[in-house]
């Protein structure tokens, strides 16, 4: 499903908004070859979010770890999207998802930053979290008339129950291409990449 036909079949029971991310400095050039947006849609039973990244050179995609998709550790390896997620009424715990483009994913809940890693788990199905991505390798004209190679769309649907009173994002994107990596996120606060820095969230996109 592409983002335009997602956003079209929730429309009328979902709110809706689209960000721009950005690459930390340290990336250099790396950052000058891509665009990358995030759409956050968000229902009563789920939190999607459409991760539409587009690039002048290849995208180095990640293969599953398993059999099939499933919960895995270390997927910001390779390239992968991300959501830092708190609730603005308890500062310091906050949770982290991973998507990978294959389909792999994993949670986490901590304390503070960094402090108290543990994997997040929640109540119903696994299979209510899900991952699916889209690899194109056409032409893409973009909104500056400049055209990109490579896209990779990923789509992810996250139950409420989820987050509980977590309604605070953070996205950010891990891009491997056969460059290197570069870090994306709505902004970066400090000198050097943290993806777990408190400062993140003062500029964090309250759930719409």
């Amino acid at each position: 499903m592409s983002a335009t036909s997602a956003t079209r079949s929730t429309a009328a029971d979902a709110n809706t908004k689209t960000l721009n991310l950005v690459t930390h400095p340290v990336c250099g050039d790396l950052g000058a070859v891509g665009v990358v947006t995030v759409q956050v849609i968000s229902t009563i039973k789920e939190l999607r979010l459409i991760y539409d990244i587009r690039s002048r050179l290849a995208i180095k995609v990640p293969t599953l770890r398993g059999e099939r998709p499933g919960r895995h550790d270390e997927l910001w390896f390779q390239t992968c999207c991300e959501l830092f997620i708190r609730d603005p009424q308890q500062p310091g715990p906050y949770l982290e998802f991973n998507f990978s483009p294959a389909g792999d994913f994993a949670s986490y809940a901590f304390d503070d930053p960094l402090q108290g890693m543990r994997s997040h788990r929640w109540p119903g199905p696994l299979q209510e979290l899900s991952v699916r991505s889209n690899i194109l390798r056409s032409k893409i004209p973009d909104l500056l008339g400049d055209s990109f190679l490579h896209r990779l769309v990923v789509e992810v649907s996250i139950p409420k129950i989820a987050i509980g009173g977590s309604t605070q994002l953070y996205p950010t994107v891990v891009l491997e291409t056969v460059a290197g990596i570069s870090l994306w996120a709505i902004w970066h606060p400090i000198d050097r990449p943290h993806f777990h820095h408190p400062k993140n969230f003062l500029r964090a996109l309250d759930i719409p």
